[in-house]
């Protein structure tokens, strides 16, 4: 009888959570007016019906269903809209009432209240940092910047002379250099220094965690009990803590003049415009490793891609190689000859939006209850916007799914700028548009044309072997494993290489 009893008791509470669950969803859609979406389960929301490896894809077939712009729960956080309309995602980008980040529980442990760029609310701070981000990053561009990268460049390259064209997976060995180009531009290490090792180490850690659909991010109380990711967060947040002060010391001496000249972005932003405010330092140093955060990644995962497309398309490979002998027939090309390369200018364009690496953007938050599309906002709300899916729709791009660089050229062959397509959003748009799109295009233009001067790109599959080219998302869109041989097309690369200045 008790069993009995224990059993309907259980039962009655399971009956009632379930109902609990399926009030807010009704009290939220048609009471509150929120987007339309799908019914959410106790606890999980609709967390069983996101892909963890895809789900930008999980997001494409809500939005066939419930429109384009729509609302679900994730687990125990709020819930989030999602938007793949293109005048929703103007007015949105533009707005200073959802230009706020969400609350994400790792970020915030990561940055430690500190309001760097990529975390701080819109205000004028916020405002101000970008100002001098923006700057900063031009003056880079105009000093430091291909020199930094031809000599990572330099160092790729020999590294992959050393594989003599047998097959390689150059998955680790391509983040690698990326974290170590990016920490030379940010924080002005040499690209040869061991203490790479430590920042590669220590980057792989924490972008593992910072996706929203990790665990630490879907519930806090995991923050307060063992687990296994915790502890090599902590670890991680103190190393790169060390490293950022030891760099902001550096800086801080030179602008005081007792040390060498240093040209990086640390000092382009704190010691030139001689900042002395500590909140402001601090809130720079953090928009500092924000940079060298998503910088990293982003050329990670865009690099990568680049290596399957020229191993998948020989026939883009042939003509990206043939622009380069045109323009540099005896040399590596220089940034400045950058107008020149037409071709190779769609193909990065091209790369940028087929393998869109954040798929489903940074996510936006309502600074106070506000509409969208007549449907109503609450303060606090999380808003995403489909990247992935508005770069790869059939309403924006013909044949949306075929690799064709071709599309960002005019009738003569000449570069079509992506600003002429609206649906380019491939580093967003307003407040919050990436201030990193200009250095990031010139560093993929120097690693693809000096690969591709001294080195062929060739994809290695084993009898029977396909590749799923959809990739999956870590923090980034990955592409899938594979192997290519990276074969000689010069005799004397050494020589080139060295000459290169």
């Amino acid at each position: 009888m008790d069993f009995l009893f224990l059993i309907n008791c259980v039962l009655a509470v399971i009956i009632a959570i379930f109902i609990e669950t399926f009030l807010e969803d009704l009290y939220y859609y048609h009471w509150i007016g929120i987007p339309p979406g799908p019914w959410s389960l106790p606890i999980i929301g609709t967390l069983q019906k996101i892909s963890p490896k895809t789900p930008h894809h999980s997001f494409t077939k809500f939005s066939e269903k419930f429109g384009k712009i729509l609302s679900l729960k994730i687990g125990l956080t709020e819930r989030i809209v999602y938007v793949t309309d293109m005048q929703l995602f103007k007015d949105i980008s533009y707005s200073k009432v959802l230009s706020d980040r969400p609350c994400l529980y790792v970020f915030d442990y990561l940055t430690k209240d500190v309001e760097g760029v990529g975390s701080a609310v819109c205000n004028s701070a916020f405002i101000q940092q970008k100002q001098l981000l923006i700057k900063a990053i031009n003056n880079l561009s105009q000093t430091s910047l291909e020199i930094k990268v031809k000599q990572v460049a330099q160092n790729v390259i020999k590294r992959y002379q050393s594989f003599r064209g047998e097959p390689a997976e150059l998955k680790e060995m391509v983040l690698k250099f990326m974290v170590s180009q990016c920490a030379s531009l940010v924080y002005g290490i040499d690209s040869n220094d061991p203490i790479v090792d430590v920042v590669y180490t220590d980057h792989r850690t924490i972008m593992k965690t910072l996706s929203p659909f990790h665990p630490l991010n879907l519930l806090k109380c995991l923050w307060w009990f063992p687990n296994p990711w915790t502890g090599s967060v902590f670890a991680a947040v103190q190393r790169r803590d060390e490293i950022l002060t030891n760099k902001c010391y550096e800086n801080l001496q030179f602008c005081e003049g007792n040390g060498p000249q240093l040209e990086n972005l640390i000092h382009l932003l704190i010691a030139d415009h001689k900042i002395l405010n500590p909140k402001l330092i601090k809130n720079l140093i953090m928009t500092s490793w924000t940079v060298f955060l998503a910088g990293s990644d982003t050329l990670y995962t865009l690099y990568l891609w680049s290596l399957l497309y020229l191993g998948l398309y020989p026939d883009v490979q042939d003509k990206l190689y043939k622009e380069i002998i045109s323009i540099n027939p005896s040399s590596l090309p220089k940034l400045e000859q950058k107008p020149q390369y037409h071709y190779t200018g769609a193909f990065i364009q091209e790369m940028m939006r087929i393998c869109q690496p954040n798929v489903l953007g940074i996510p936006h938050c309502a600074a106070e209850d506000t509409q969208i599309g007549g449907y109503n906002i609450q303060k606090g709300t999380s808003i995403m916007i489909g990247f992935w899916e508005i770069l790869n729709s059939e309403e924006h791009w013909q044949e949306a799914r075929k690799f064709k660089p071709e599309r960002f050229l005019d009738e003569n062959g000449h570069l079509l700028k992506f600003v002429k397509f609206p649906a380019f959003i491939a580093f967003g748009k307003g407040i919050r548009m990436c201030p990193g799109t200009k250095i990031a295009v010139d560093i993929m233009f120097l690693l693809i044309t000096s690969l591709l001067k001294c080195l062929s790109v060739k994809l290695h599959l084993e009898e029977g072997e396909t590749l799923d080219i959809d990739g999956r998302v870590v923090f980034g869109l990955e592409p899938p494993l594979f192997k290519v041989k990276l074969l000689h097309r010069l005799e004397d690369i050494e020589t080139l290489l060295d000459n290169w200045k």
